[in-house]
């Protein structure tokens, strides 16, 4: 019985995990620019004939950034849910969660553009 609960209860935080995804295409204007930039780059390196050690440090660096663009839009929404209002300390929450967006990006963008470099020189 306890494993068949503990199946359930996966299935079910499995679910809910997809419906964030889902909920985050849908409603997340900055998700949804991510998963278009990230497809560009996909094809991109795809054409490129990239090696397999660089398509992980790729794809790494891609959830990476596409992670943490979730956790900034859970971090507004909840300040949005809590205080509506502006305040100060809400304005720096939501400064933080933007900046760790931000700096994955542009590191993963350099790293991006030194793999590419190889290939087309």
């Amino acid at each position: 019985m306890f494993l068949k609960d503990a199946t359930t209860h996966q299935i079910l935080k499995f679910r809910h995990a997809i419906a964030g995804v889902i909920s985050g295409l849908a409603y997340d204007r900055s998700l949804r620019l991510h998963y278009i930039i990230a497809s560009i780059v996909m094809i991109v390196f795809y054409s490129l004939n990239i090696s397999l050690s660089d398509w992980l440090i790729v794809l790494l660096g891609i959830a990476l950034v596409i992670s943490l663009e979730y956790v900034n839009s859970s971090i507004e929404l909840l300040c949005d849910h809590v205080h509506a209002d502006f305040h100060e300390t809400i304005k720096k929450i939501k400064d933080f969660g933007a900046a760790s967006v931000l700096i994955s990006s542009l590191f993963v963008g350099v790293i991006g553009i030194m793999i590419m470099l190889k290939y087309i020189t």
